[in-house]
């Protein structure tokens, strides 16, 4: 059985039947139906198509959001043991809590911000 595009079938519908026939009644009940049918059919593809194409749009803008939350923690340290040289803690060990919370009401923003980074993603960790 060969598969039929809706394009051939169309044409092929359109060269047999015309609206001038379905009007005249010319045609046998069950052809006449049929016609019916497959305009009816064409309706629904249109529609779903259109809906289709929204869908689609719609998932890839969320696969974009996905994509960019992923790596937001990544994103957001943009200078990875810059709060541990600034506290003066040797690197490979944990920054103790009192500097982290005196370091959070910090003069400095940049220190402050990113003592609060830390302590968000602390919380994460665990």
């Amino acid at each position: 059985m060969t598969a039929y595009s809706l394009k051939q079938i169309n044409k092929e519908v359109n060269a047999i039947l015309t609206e001038e026939d379905m009007r005249n009644s010319k045609l046998p009940i069950g052809i006449t139906y049929a016609y019916r049918h497959i305009k009816w059919i064409r309706y629904q593809l249109d529609t779903f198509s259109k809906l289709y194409v929204k869908l689609y749009q719609q998932i890839n803008a969320l696969e974009k959001r996905v994509k960019m939350a992923e790596k937001f923690i990544q994103k957001a340290i943009k200078h990875p043991g810059a709060l541990r040289k600034t506290l003066k803690v040797k690197k490979g060990h944990k920054i103790p809590e009192a500097k982290l919370k005196k370091a959070e009401h910090s003069k400095n923003k940049t220190t402050a911000k990113r003592a609060r980074l830390a302590e968000t993603l602390k919380g994460l960790h665990k």
